[in-house]
Order: C-alpha cells, then sequence, then structure tokens
C-alpha cells in the first residue's frame, strides 16, 4: 500500500512540476512580449516626436514668412491693388431676433 501511494505522489509530483513549469515558460515568454512592446512604442514615439519637432520649426518659418509679407502691405500698396477705402460702413443685422428656438 504505502508503495502505491508513493507512485501515485511521485506521479502527481512530476505533473504539479510539469504544469508549473509551463505556467512559468508562459509568464516568461508574456514578460518578454510586453518588453519588446514597450521598447517598440518608445523608439515610435521618438520618431513622431522628432517629426512634430520638424513641423514645428517648418511652421516657424511659415509664420516668420507671413509676418514679413503682413508688414509689406500698406494703403498704398492696397490702392494700387483696386482696394478703396469705405466712406460709410453698414454692418449687418436682424431685425426683431427669436428668443425661442423651434424645430421643424
Amino acid at each position: 500500500m504505502t508503495t502505491i501511494r508513493k507512485n501515485m505522489n511521485i506521479i502527481i509530483d512530476t505533473k504539479v512540476l510539469w504544469l508549473l513549469s509551463f505556467v512559468a515558460l508562459f509568464f516568461f515568454g508574456l514578460y518578454i512580449y510586453f518588453i519588446n512592446q514597450t521598447v517598440h512604442y518608445v523608439v515610435l514615439r521618438k520618431d513622431i516626436e522628432s517629426t512634430i519637432a520638424g513641423h514645428n520649426s517648418n511652421l516657424s518659418g511659415l509664420e516668420a514668412s507671413y509676418m514679413a509679407l503682413q508688414n509689406n502691405i500698406t494703403h498704398t500698396y492696397a490702392k494700387e491693388r483696386g482696394f478703396v477705402e469705405v466712406k460709410q460702413v453698414h454692418f449687418a443685422s436682424r431685425q426683431g431676433v427669436p428668443t425661442t428656438i423651434s424645430l421643424k
């Protein structure tokens, strides 16, 4: 009876050992996968940050050229291009603005 019990304990112990080995291997694989994904996204973020920095410098150049062009516009330049000064200013307005909203 004791030999049967010892044999059963050995069989159960080996099954538990294999199960724990596979579980440990599975979690080690998950650990490697998540470390790989973390490194991948860190590198991707660095690339995106450098792209954004390039776009920001391009935008700064465009803003500088816009400011330079804006400073070149004068009344004489506008008159040369056919613009005229307005003598009397008219604003658009509504008479009797409704206080309620209706859906049709």
